[in-house]
């Protein structure tokens, strides 16, 4: 691919970079105007390596010529790049006995040349080459993507940021969407959306450069804010065992995820926050306070976790971090019980009624369920391409089985004035899609 001929090309003419294993220093070797950089990325950015987390992945559908897009994303990604360099990294892992793994992101910071290549970071298929339709099923897109080849993984060889033009099969000249991906290892949803606003805004301002270097103490700092036990629950012994049990089962038995996608009704949306706010005797609740309340109690999950970013509100944390810096906000079932409860649990970064007592011991973890809310609305902002129209986000997955222990539901932008829910349904044959019961959705979900 263009970007490791880049990077081999540079690794010939440079001098061979090497790192410091006690630093998160940046370590650069210069010849010839040529520049490598290797980050070494911190115990969250592994972790999520170990666990070969899915790319974050968004699809969104322009009205509109892709030769148009294409012509206007080219120049839009150039910026991009020569500002933020090291999305044209690669993840370099090692694993030495009694010192664990580390991983670092190594990426040429300057050819010497007038420009970088972009071609491996944005692609443009051909419509007779076109895999999808704009009437295609919300949640068949992930799988019909990587099987045509399309989504990126996390390895060695793989590009870490990578965005794909591609033409509505029926009306190439009329429709198209926009896939953008990023490994899980060198961002969060925060980092996601930072990057894909530079790229679909029309702004000229809108290109910032981020700071790739971690934060290396970051996730010590995570646990002191929002307690070590609970951030570490999900990976006590008995709950990974469930979920890999039950993933597994799953599959043996070909029961797939199903993908469910449901739409906010604004009117019933206001009324819900209106009458919440007035019960738990708070100024207001948001959105995410209401649906986040909800989920949890609907599917009555013995522990429930919601995403939070810890930019700006831990010492050193910034928006123009780029990395994994968001955890989860830990509540058992008397703290979400309240749209309030969830509101109050934000200033302190603790769950609210039983943040003195002690966490379950682990054996009873063996018959729990946990449900995961994570908002990606709060960093969406309008894609804009000039020329095209926005006309629906989504983000995707090509994820093909789940635990039934494990529910996982995604708050999304759903284009110009469109709140959306992603629910992962673990069971598609035996489950429940919990959306069909939310009081809050408009008629006609997918």
């Amino acid at each position: 691919k263009a970007g490791l001929s880049i990077l081999a090309a540079a690794a010939v003419g440079c001098t061979v970079w090497h790192y410091n294993k006690h630093s998160a220093k940046k370590n650069i070797q210069e010849k010839n105007e040529c520049v490598v950089v290797s980050h070494q990325l911190n115990d969250v950015d592994v972790m999520n390596y170990v666990y070969d987390m899915d790319a974050t992945c968004t699809l969104t559908w322009f009205k509109g010529d892709y030769k148009d897009a294409n012509a206007k994303l080219k120049n839009r990604m150039r910026l991009i790049i020569e500002k933020n360099p090291w999305l044209q990294g690669r993840i370099v892992s090692k694993y030495r006995i009694g010192k664990g793994r580390t991983c670092h992101l190594s990426y040429v910071k300057s050819n010497g040349k007038s420009g970088f290549d972009i071609d491996e970071n944005l692609e443009t298929i051909l419509p007779n080459n076109s895999p999808i339709h704009r009437d295609e099923s919300f949640g068949e897109l992930g799988y019909i993507l990587q099987k045509a080849g399309l989504m990126i993984k996390n390895g060695p060889h793989e590009p870490v940021f990578k965005a794909t033009i591609i033409p509505c099969s029926q009306s190439p000249n009329e429709a198209f969407a926009l896939v953008v991906q990023m490994s899980h290892v060198v961002g969060d949803g925060a980092t996601y959306y930072e990057v894909l606003n530079m790229l679909c805004s029309n702004s000229d301002n809108a290109v910032v450069k981020l700071i790739p270097e971690r934060i290396m103490t970051s996730k010590e700092m995570q646990a002191d804010a929002l307690g070590k036990e609970e951030v570490g629950y999900f990976f006590r012994t008995p709950n990974l065992m469930k979920f890999v049990g039950g993933t597994l089962t799953n599959a043996i038995m070909k029961r797939p995820v199903r993908l469910c996608y449901g739409w906010v009704d604004p009117s019933k949306m206001k009324d819900a926050k209106e009458s919440a706010a007035e019960e738990g005797d708070v100024p207001f609740v948001s959105t995410n306070d209401v649906i986040t309340s909800w989920f949890m109690t609907q599917t009555e999950c013995s522990a429930g976790e919601m995403a939070v970013n810890l930019r700006n509100r831990l010492e050193g944390h910034s928006d123009l971090h780029a990395g994994n810096y968001e955890n989860v906000l830990f509540y058992r079932k008397e703290d979400y019980s309240s749209p309030a409860l969830i509101r109050k649990s934000l200033a302190t970064l603790k769950r609210v009624v039983t943040k003195d007592e002690e966490l379950p011991p682990w054996y009873q973890d063996l018959g729990a369920n946990i449900s995961v809310v994570t908002n990606w609305s709060t960093f969406s902002k309008p894609n804009e391409i000039e020329g095209c129209e926005e006309d629906m986000h989504l983000p995707i997955s090509c994820a093909k089985y789940f635990s039934s222990s494990f529910l996982f539901l995604i708050i999304f932008r759903g284009g110009v004035g469109k709140l959306g829910l992603l629910f992962y349904q673990p069971d598609s044959v035996k489950g429940v899609n919990y959306l069909e019961f939310a009081p809050f959705l408009t008629k006609g979900n997918e």
